[in-house]
């Protein structure tokens, strides 16, 4: 059967001279059809059809080349596009802002409001995209503020914005590390030593430059047996971006000021209404309850590794007195790498098995078998050019049925870029490209998804193999992509997992985490790097002589090891998000200059990681700020990290009670696909939506209970 052609191809990705162009095409959209829309319309005779509609059309034709421009500031490999993608992000901000001032438009779209609120004809999705344009404007100060208010509000804005863009740069080309000599980095993989640079200048020495990104710190603090070390490695890659410290307290107080300005006590009660959960109070309940629940259990965890590192220090004559008094945080990875080898858990050995490339084609087929996708890898030679932003990219497109099925409609494309690169974004997540619509003659506008990691990249030669949680983190992204791409609605605006708010739009790929621990799936999963090429078995052989060759997929008694190691030190990383969340909302809480001006962000913040996580934090509590090394909180997920915990129960909820029994049940996979993720953000209400798919309201405790399941006797 001959390949089908998409209806649709892949946005080309602009020249860096034709990004302002790009973006004051789109902003004259916007503005002409507002003047229009005000021009030609009274609020006597305001309707959604008149006074949004036309709005709407403008939106979701002008998405996608803002898409590709947005999408630039995180994976262009020129910092130069970068710079530029800023500033017209930057011009497209004060365009909102301007937009915002209307108050003629902000009038003719209440009186919509007020008229068809209630009206039986106007649509679910098209009912709560009007509730939530007047919503915005009041926002803004709508009701509240004068004129010169509300232009002061919305400078104020800006300002906020434009600092949040400087603590995501900083994050982003952060570029420091250590030089260690390899007699220190005793212990270290020879594949991880492999990708470092030498200096030359210092042969006798054989230093290397460990950079704290690209997985560089993380290598040095799992596997460098000299605690010192590890010790340095920890305080050093603690403070790499001191200097974003100022910049996260300037826009907290912004935060807090602007919030006063709409009669509010803080943040926080400006960001939560628009939460699934939709109250701060609700919010800080959630945390309170949690902890009590999870100390108890962190602490006997921390006991347990304790124990296995004094052993460890008898054994090797570290020991000194006061070692026993508590457990040094810079140890927590080496020795939790050690307690998973006494679970038979090489996380080396076995990433043997799990080449990048086999994952990546064998992930693609699971989702073939839960939801009936096929996904279609399209080669160079049949792309335009210049759709790709950098020459590893993979395009797949991706199909709602299989290859003989001529009925089967083409659903999106699927955008892979998955290795770390010199300024590139340093994380792994979901970037919507194109979101899907409906266009005005009925037929479909189908949305382009990318699944974008920086996954430290293998020595030249040799092939990616990931770690077991490397696997579930691509995963979880690959989730959001999935969702991105089976969310179907009729306006960009609620279109895909973006669209949901963090305390809902996170728990699909959460939950699907808990399928990287099945056998079947794993043996799925699995495929030993040395089948891959001929050239990568000869290598093997040379350096593993007289032992037999590895076997294709991962043996059963690597899987049941893993099994038996999926709990392990779990509550003290569940601990770890319940510190960013309460540091999140203290943060955010500050009702007065004063205390905001009086916060010392630094011994709150070890503060909570030494009251939560049971560990000591002497070593860079004076001087640390690893609160500053993550970029959520200028992100959208200000008063909204607590999501990650309220996600991962409803996650564990949906798993138990729909998925456990039986994992493969493709009824209740299109269930599930119909009932919640074709939504995207377009249910009114996010927790009624996961409540419909249950059958009941969700279990916010499941969390707590799967972990004390798993947890220490």
């Amino acid at each position: 059967m001959a390949k089908r052609i998409p209806p649709q191809s892949p946005f080309k990705v602009p020249k860096r001279d034709d990004i302002f162009p790009m973006m004051d095409a789109l902003i004259a959209e916007y503005d002409n059809i507002i003047d229009t829309i005000v021009r030609t319309n009274t609020a006597e005779s305001a309707t959604f059809e008149t006074v949004l509609r036309p709005w709407l059309h403008v939106d979701n034709e002008t998405q996608a080349p803002l898409g590709m421009i947005a999408n630039l500031q995180y994976c262009s490999p020129s910092l130069e596009t970068q710079d530029t993608v800023r500033d017209a992000l930057k011009r497209y901000n004060q365009a909102v802002a301007n937009w915002s001032r209307r108050e003629d438009y902000f009038v003719l779209l209440q009186a919509a409001l007020e008229r068809e609120q209630d009206d039986p004809h106007l649509g679910q999705e098209a009912r709560f995209i009007l509730e939530q344009k007047v919503k915005d404007y009041k926002q803004c100060g709508y009701g509240i503020l004068s004129q010169s208010g509300i232009e002061d509000y919305l400078k104020g804005r800006l300002e906020v914005v434009d600092l949040c863009s400087e603590y995501k740069r900083n994050v982003a080309q952060e570029s420091s590390g250590i030089w260690f000599s390899e007699k220190e980095l005793d212990g270290v993989p020879s594949d991880e030593l492999a990708k470092w640079k030498t200096d030359d200048s210092t042969p006798d020495q054989h230093k290397k430059f460990v950079p704290f990104a690209n997985g560089g710190a993380q290598t040095v603090l799992r596997y460098a047996h000299e605690p010192e070390v590890r010790r340095k490695m920890y305080i050093e890659n603690d403070k790499k971006l001191l200097h974003n410290e100022p910049i996260l307290l300037d826009i907290m107080r912004r935060r807090r000021s602007q919030a006063n300005k709409l009669k509010l006590p803080n943040h926080a009660a400006y960001r939560a209404p628009n939460r699934a959960v939709r109250s701060a109070e609700w919010i800080n309940r959630f945390l309170d309850d949690l902890k009590p629940q999870l100390i108890p259990i962190v602490e006997k965890e921390v006991a347990e590794i304790q124990a296995v590192r004094l052993d460890d220090r008898i054994r090797r004559g570290l020991l000194q007195d006061g070692d026993e008094k508590s457990f040094p945080s810079w140890e927590q990875s080496y020795y939790h790498t050690m307690m998973q080898k006494t679970l038979q858990v090489d996380e080396v050995l076995i990433s043997e098995f799990f080449p990048l490339e086999h994952v990546m084609d064998a992930m693609l087929g699971l989702f073939t078998s839960f939801l009936g996708l096929r996904f279609d890898r399209v080669s160079d030679s049949e792309l335009n050019p210049n759709v790709k932003w950098h020459e590893s990219v993979e395009i797949f497109a991706v199909w709602d049925g299989p290859a003989q099925d001529e009925a089967a409609g083409f659903i999106g494309y699927l955008y892979m870029d998955l290795l770390y690169r010199e300024h590139k974004y340093r994380g792994n997540q979901n970037v919507n490209l194109e979101c899907g619509y409906t266009k005005a003659d009925g037929t479909r506008k189908y949305p382009s998804t990318i699944l974008s990691c920086a996954l430290p990249t293998p020595a030249p030669g040799t092939c990616k193999l990931l770690k077991h949680r490397e696997v579930a983190t691509i995963f979880h992204e690959l989730g959001h992509a999935i969702h991105d791409l089976l969310s179907k609605t009729e306006f960009v605006m609620f279109h895909g997992s973006n669209r949901l708010p963090v305390d809902a739009g996170e728990m699909p790929s959460m939950f699907l985490e808990n399928f990287v621990w099945l056998e079947d799936v794993l043996a799925k999963l699995s495929r030993h790097y040395t089948t891959l090429d001929a050239k990568y078995l000869e290598q093997w052989r040379k350096d593993n002589p007289g032992k037999p060759d590895p076997p294709r997929s991962i043996p059963a008694e690597f899987v049941q090891a893993l099994s038996r190691s999926r709990y392990l030190n779990e509550a003290q990383f569940y601990c770890h998000q319940l510190t960013v969340s309460l540091f999140d909302m203290k943060l955010h809480s500050m009702a007065s200059p004063e205390e905001a001006e009086l916060l010392d962000a630094r011994k709150l913040w070890y503060g909570y990681r030494e009251e939560l996580e049971a560990k000591s934090f002497e070593d860079v509590k004076g001087g640390g700020s690893d609160y500053t090394t993550f970029a959520h909180l200028v992100s959208g997920y200000d008063v909204g990290y607590y999501g990650y915990l309220v996600c991962e129960a409803f996650a564990q909820d949906i798993w138990h009670s729909q998925f456990a029994k039986n994992p493969w049940d493709r009824d209740t996979w299109n269930r599930y696909r119909r009932k919640f993720l074709e939504y995207g953000g377009a249910h009114p209400d996010k927790l009624k939506m996961l409540e419909d798919f249950l059958g009941r309201k969700p279990n916010v405790g499941a969390l707590v209970e799967s972990l004390v399941q798993g947890a220490p006797n």
